[in-house]
């Protein structure tokens, strides 16, 4: 028997669902390296001031500082943009044997269970990955234990 989910604000949910997915792939590890390699760069800045890979691990540093706040605001930017162009409006997801279709103000769509590469259960949300930035996000409040037991059974790999 299908299971229907409503997603009232698709947009929000989904910036939700992206939110967790990007810092599950970044983890709390590099949050926590990023002072421990500014103090290294420091020491080593301190102990050699004028040579020249003190300012190549300044660089290297500064970048990796830099580059995971940059990857998650464009992500988020383009999300925003992707759902402006979508009238305001429920997203209805249908979960059956075949796949998840769901349908929205301005059309639906479907992809069979082979589509789906991971399920990624968080808390709040189930997001089912169809590729690297596309996704499925479902809120558990209305994931019953049979869908859960399908979407589970149908999906390749789970993490």
């Amino acid at each position: 028997m299908p299971a229907d989910i409503v997603v009232s604000d698709p947009l929000s949910t989904s910036l939700k669902a992206q939110r967790l997915l990007f810092f599950k792939k970044l983890g709390i590890r590099v949050l926590l390296l990023l002072p421990i390699i500014w103090l290294l760069v420091i020491c080593v800045l301190v102990a050699s001031i004028r040579e020249p890979y003190g300012y190549v691990l300044v660089a290297l540093a500064s970048f990796a500082t830099v580059l995971p706040p940059i990857a998650y605001f464009s992500a988020q930017r383009l999300l925003k943009k992707a759902f402006r162009s979508i009238p305001g409006g429920a997203y209805v997801y249908q979960i059956d044997e075949q796949g998840v279709s769901w349908h929205s103000p301005i059309g639906g769509s479907q992809v069979n269970w082979h589509g789906f590469t991971r399920v990624h259960k968080f808390k709040s949300f189930w997001v089912l990955i169809i590729a690297e930035r596309q996704f499925v996000a479902l809120p558990t409040d209305q994931l019953d234990e049979s869908t859960r037991a399908l979407i589970l059974a149908k999906v390749k790999s789970i993490k």
